[in-house]
C-alpha cells in the first residue's frame, strides 16, 4: 500500500493544499520556500492523520485570521492505494478471522480524512472518516449484507488494515536528539524517549538480520553467559558497531570529506538496580542492562552528546531514516517527513546530502522535505517540487512584514512558474543551483560571454543533450548586453581569451559598437551579434534561433492551452529542460542554427 495524495483544508493558515504523488513518478518531494512560507505547516499537517494530540491543543489549529469566530471544519486527507497482495491479505482475513466466505472485489483506492469540528472556534467533534467499503457474504449468510462503520466487521476489518497494511507516516521536526551514551535494553524501557532508542538498537538488528532481536539475542545472552553465548554476544555487539561506523562514518566522510574513525558498541551492567514485585507480591531484584555507544578515534573514545552539533544531526539522521526503513513490522511504503534537514551543515556537505537522500528512499519509502536553502534541491527532483508561499506577506515590505498573515499556498512547480512568472523570489533558489558556478570563474582558460541567463540555459541545453560530440565551450551568463564591462576588464587584465554574443536586435547593436570604442580593436574580433554570423539574422534574440514549431512546442510544456508567446515562460521551461537533462524532438533547423553559432564562436 501506498499514499498518492494529501489534502489540506483550514489548518492553520492553508486554506487548501494538495500534495499529488500519483502524477509524478518520484520518491523524494521537495517542499520549497523563503522563511514564513508555511513549508513546516504542510509537514505538521500530514503528521496529524496518526500522531494523537489533546484535545486541549486543537484550538491551535484554527486559521490566525478566523480564531474570534471559527465554525468550520480542519481537515487532512490521505489517499491510498491498495496492491493486488493488499486485497489478498484482506480477503484471507476477513475470511479465516471474520467468518466470510466470499468478498467482493475492494477498490484501487480509498481516503482516511481526519477532522476537527468546531462552533464559535470551540472544538465540538473529532474523528477519521474511512472510505472502505465492506461488501460480502457470511458464511452462514444467504445473501450479500454491505457492512457500514456501525458495524463491528467494517471496524476490525479498518483496525486490521491500520496496524497491518497501512504505511507508516514518520515526521521528523529535526534530528538534535539527546543521544546517551547508555541505551536501556532490560527492562524493556516505558519512557517514549528511552524506548525511542530501544528501536532504534532493534532497527540495527532488522538491518543485519530480519530474524534477529534484542531479548533474544543480546539481553538472553547477556543473562546465560556461557561461552558460547560469550562468543555470540561479541559477535552480534561487534556486527552492530560495524554496520553503524559504515553506515554513519563512511557517509559522513563523504559528505564531510573528513577522516573515519570507529562507532563502537558494547554492554554494560547495572548490578541490582531493577526492583518490582511478582505476580506473588514477592520482591524481585534484577540486574539492568545497557548498550553504550561511543565514538572512538585512536585510543581515545567519547560519547556521541560531546561530538559537534553537526555530526550529532548526521548520526541521528541516518539512525532514524536509512536504518528506520528496515524496520520489520513497518507495512507499506513509508513516509518520511523531514523539516529544513542539514541547516546547520555547511553549504558543501548540504550539496553532497542530496545523495544520501536518494539511498534512503532507494527501497519501501519516500521522502518529503522542506527547505529554503538552494543547495539542498536537486534538480532531478524539480518534477515533484512544489513551490509554497504565503501570498498573504509581502517579502519585499520589509517595513510591513508581518508573519501573523497567512494564506499559505502549495504549487507544483512547472504550475508555480506557469503562473507566477514574476514573482522570482520563490523560485530563484531552484534556477540558481543549475550549473552555472562563478567562482570557477579563475580556472576557465577562455569563455563565451552570453547576454544573460537566458542564453546561457539554451546554448548549455542544447550542447549537453543534442551535440554527439559537445563543444568545448564554457558559457558565461552575462548581465545584459550593456552590463558586461568587468567581466570584459577582468579578462583583459589577465590576458585571457574570450568572444561575447549579442542580440542582432538595436541594442545588441549598439552595445557592440560602445564596447569597441570603449576598449579599442583589442576586441573588434571577440565580439559579434546573431547578424554576424548569418546576414538574415536581422534583430534576432535566443528564441528566435529556434524553430517556430520548437517554440510552440516548448511553450505547451509549461502551459498546454498557451495563446500569446511568453519569453518568461519560455526560459523558464528551457531552465527545467536542462536541469532535469530532458530531451525533446527538436527540428533539425534548430539544431543546425545553434551549430553553426558554436562553430563560429569556437573557431580560432
Amino acid at each position: 500500500m501506498r499514499y498518492i495524495k494529501f489534502e489540506i483544508n483550514n489548518f492553520k493558515g492553508i486554506e487548501n493544499v494538495k500534495i499529488d504523488m500519483n502524477k509524478i513518478d518520484s520518491k523524494i518531494y521537495t517542499l520549497v520556500g523563503l522563511n514564513e512560507s508555511g513549508k513546516t505547516t504542510i509537514l505538521e499537517a500530514i503528521s496529524l492523520l496518526w500522531d494523537a494530540v489533546p484535545k486541549s491543543s486543537h484550538h491551535n489549529f484554527i486559521p490566525k485570521s478566523r480564531k474570534h469566530n471559527f465554525t468550520d471544519s480542519i481537515t487532512i486527507t490521505a489517499t491510498v492505494e491498495l496492491t493486488d497482495d493488499d486485497k489478498d491479505k484482506i480477503n484471507n482475513y476477513l475470511i479465516e478471522n471474520l467468518d466470510f466466505k466470499e468478498v467482493k472485489p475492494f477498490a484501487n483506492t480509498f481516503f482516511i480524512k481526519k477532522n476537527f469540528d468546531f462552533v464559535d472556534s470551540k472544538n465540538t467533534e473529532n474523528g477519521r472518516i474511512w472510505s472502505v467499503k465492506l461488501n460480502g457474504l457470511k458464511k452462514r449468510a444467504k445473501t450479500v449484507k454491505n457492512y457500514n462503520d456501525k458495524t463491528d466487521e467494517w471496524q476490525n476489518l479498518v483496525k486490521f488494515i491500520e496496524q497491518n497494511i497501512l504505511p507508516k507516516i514518520i515526521y521528523y521536526p529535526n534530528f538534535l536528539f539527546d543521544i546517551p551514551s547508555y541505551i536501556q535494553i532490560y527492562p524493556v524501557p516505558e519512557d517514549k524517549n528511552e524506548s525511542t532508542f530501544y528501536d532504534m538498537l532493534q532497527d540495527i538488528l532488522d538491518s543485519m538480520d530480519p530474524s534477529m532481536n534484542i531479548q533474544k539475542h543480546i539481553v538472553k545472552r547477556i543473562k546465560d553467559n556461557s561461552s558460547g553465548d560469550k562468543e555470540s554476544l561479541k559477535a552480534t555487539i561487534n556486527r552492530m558497531s560495524g554496520k553503524v561506523t559504515s553506515l554513519v562514518l563512511g557517509t559522513w566522510d563523504e559528505v564531510m570529506k573528513g577522516k573515519g574513525k570507529e562507532i563502537v558498541f558494547d554492554y554494560d551492567i547495572e548490578k541490582d538496580a531493577h526492583q518490582y514485585k511478582d505476580e506473588n507480591n514477592q520482591d524481585i531484584i534484577e540486574d539492568k542492562y545497557f548498550i553504550k555507544i561511543d565514538l572512538k578515534d585512536g585510543s581515545e573514545t567519547y560519547p556521541i552528546s560531546e561530538r559537534s552539533l553537526g555530526f550529532r544531526w548526521f548520526f541521528s539522521f541516518l539512525l532514524f531514516t536509512e536504518l528506520r526503513k528496515h524496520r520489520s513490522k513497518d507495512p507499506g511504503e513509508t513516509i518520511f517527513l523531514l523539516d529544513e534537514p542539514a541547516s546547520n551543515l555547511h553549504s558543501t556537505a548540504q550539496k553532497r546530502l542530496l545523495h544520501t537522500f536518494d539511498k534512503i528512499v532507494e527501497e519501501n519509502s519516500k521522502l518529503i522535505y522542506t527547505t529554503h536553502s538552494h543547495y539542498l534541491i536537486n534538480p532531478k527532483h524539480l518534477e515533484s517540487a512544489y513551490v509554497v508561499k504565503n501570498s498573504a506577506l509581502d517579502y519585499g515590505d520589509d517595513m510591513n512584514f508581518e508573519a501573523a498573515k497567512t494564506q499559505i499556498e502549495g504549487y507544483p512547480y512547472k504550475q508555480f512558474v506557469a503562473n507566477y512568472p514574476s514573482q522570482k523570489d520563490y523560485f530563484q533558489p531552484i534556477l540558481d543551483i543549475l550549473e552555472y558556478q562563478p567562482g570557477l570563474l579563475e580556472k576557465i582558460p577562455n569563455i563565451i560571454i552570453l547576454e544573460g541567463k537566458c542564453d546561457f540555459y539554451a546554448f548549455h541545453y542544447l550542447n549537453d543533450n543534442y551535440v554527439k560530440k559537445p563543444y568545448k565551450a564554457h558559457l558565461y551568463p552575462g548581465n545584459g548586453a550593456g552590463q558586461n564591462d568587468s567581466i570584459i576588464e577582468l579578462y583583459l587584465a589577465w590576458g585571457k581569451d574570450f568572444k561575447i554574443l549579442l542580440d542582432s536586435d538595436e541594442r545588441g547593436q549598439r552595445e557592440k559598437l560602445r564596447y569597441i570604442e570603449k576598449y579599442g580593436r583589442i576586441i573588434e574580433t571577440k565580439i559579434f551579434t546573431y547578424q554576424d554570423i548569418e546576414s538574415n539574422w536581422i534583430d534576432y534574440k535566443i528564441e528566435n534561433i529556434f524553430s517556430e514549431q520548437d517554440v510552440d512546442q516548448i511553450m505547451k510544456l509549461i502551459k498546454p492551452k498557451y495563446k500569446d508567446f511568453s519569453k518568461d515562460l519560455f526560459h523558464r521551461e528551457l531552465q527545467n529542460l536542462s536541469a532535469q537533462k530532458q530531451k525533446i524532438n527538436l527540428e533539425k533547423k534548430t539544431l543546425d542554427n545553434f551549430m553553426k553559432i558554436f562553430d563560429f564562436l569556437l573557431t580560432e
